[in-house]
């Protein structure tokens, strides 16, 4: 019994080995410099055998041109690929491969090829996957390149021409053009988290973000040949300053007299904004173009705020209360000497009393102005620069008001016709 068990056995062993040999190896993706594997491919069309085995062109340069009968470019290039052929006859095969994934069918693919055999006629693999697996891609057309058994070329149609050939013959150093196809995703951005490959460098682009953490804020002009321009940038500024920036004729207007009109307010900072809010509430904006004069420039910096923002920029007078400096005794005007370094605290939190040494009279106007959030209107008519010793805390507009006074300043509050600048959404101005 034991005899009969275990011959049982190693029957079964023997059998279970033989059948292992017999299943086929997975395919690999094969890589430039891999060896090809010896394998024999049925489905074939316009060729005198039923089917092809690759290592029949180990002396010729055997070229896979993976196609599709939907592909348009693929069909431009068969005559040029035919005449590359022809020239090279007995040194070049190209074979066609049509894989069961294009949806073809062997008949359509066989109608379609008759069509044409006045002007081209290539053998070509039908239903194809044993070709595709070793050379997988995702856009048409695509080319492998056989010499000796090796691959020596995945690449595109463009690289495919009569001097590439003639070094892939003749140069075994020469490398061509490498086709790497990357996955596009329709439903995300191009180029954003590798979708449709890394980016390439641009041409020309326009950009439009949110603060980049880590840089100032500043704008400016990239000039080329002849001083032309051919790039603005705008890092971390606010929607208003985008658009002072392209329209530079509202520059004279400060933070504390724009006025915005839009529904959508997350986008303006206001009073109540912290540090924080107020960074989030900044964009960054770049847009490269061929050499053009500003104001071509600034036109296309304006377009792309229109389109991205719906916002028309316009100026109105307002009757609004304002507070006013003049000059009350200029005795008492401390103007500061040429030497003196002209510096400030004013902006600096502490109990400490301010100071301004070496700065104009508009410079303290627009520091209050910032600080109250209304306009400050300077009619002191000094040109020169000044002293002053002011309040620690500022927003006490009794003791500021009172030192001034003391240094031949007056500041009161009246009714004045303000300029603003309008930010309104189009909306709602139309």
């Amino acid at each position: 019994m034991n005899k009969i068990l275990s011959a049982i056995i190693l029957t079964l062993i023997l059998v279970n080995h033989t059948f292992a040999q017999r299943i086929p190896a997975k395919p690999q993706e094969l890589k430039i410099g891999d060896t090809i594997p010896d394998i024999t491919i049925g489905n074939i069309i316009n060729y005198p055998a039923a089917t092809i085995r690759l290592f029949d062109f180990k002396n010729k340069l055997l070229i896979l041109d993976f196609w599709a009968t939907w592909c348009a470019s693929c069909i431009t290039h068969f005559p040029k690929m035919y005449a590359l052929q022809q020239s090279e006859i007995g040194k070049v095969e190209i074979l066609l491969v049509n894989s069961k994934d294009t949806r073809d069918t062997e008949v359509g693919v066989t109608a379609f090829l008759n069509k044409r055999k006045s002007q081209y006629s290539f053998p070509c693999v039908v239903m194809d996957t044993a070709l595709n697996k070793l050379f997988p891609h995702h856009s048409l057309p695509h080319y492998a390149i056989i010499k000796n058994n090796k691959v020596v070329a995945i690449t595109d149609a463009e690289s495919i021409n009569h001097a590439s050939i003639d070094h892939l013959l003749n140069d075994t150093t020469f490398s061509m053009f490498v086709k790497n196809d990357n996955i596009f995703d329709k439903a995300k951005p191009l180029f954003v988290d590798g979708n449709g490959g890394e980016t390439p460098a641009s041409i020309y682009r326009t950009m439009m973000t949110g603060q980049v953490r880590g840089l100032n804020g500043y704008f400016g002009f990239q000039k080329g040949k002849e001083g032309l321009i051919t790039r603005v940038y705008a890092i971390n500024q606010t929607l208003a300053s985008l658009y002072i920036i392209a329209n530079p004729s509202y520059g004279e207007f400060e933070k504390s007299r724009i006025l915005y009109r839009a529904k959508n307010f997350e986008l303006f900072p206001d009073d109540k904004n912290s540090d924080e809010d107020i960074c989030k509430k900044q964009f960054t904006y770049e847009c490269s173009f061929p050499p053009c004069d500003k104001v071509s420039a600034l036109s296309i910096m304006r377009a792309d705020l229109s389109r991205y923002f719906h916002l028309k920029i316009d100026s109105e007078y307002r009757d609004t209360l304002s507070y006013v400096l003049r000059l009350n005794n200029p005795k008492r005007i401390a103007i500061a000497p040429a030497e003196l370094k002209a510096e400030t605290n004013i902006d600096e939190v502490n109990n400490a009393p301010k100071f301004l040494n070496n700065l104009p009279v508009d410079y303290l106007r627009r520091e209050l102005q910032e600080f109250y959030k209304i306009p400050f209107i300077n009619e002191t008519k000094l040109t020169d620069n000044i002293i002053l010793t002011l309040p620690a805390n500022l927003m006490d507009i009794a003791a500021l008001t009172e030192s001034l006074r003391k240094q031949g300043i007056t500041l009161s509050r009246e009714k004045r016709k303000v300029s603003f600048l309008t930010l309104t959404e189009k909306r709602i101005a139309d």
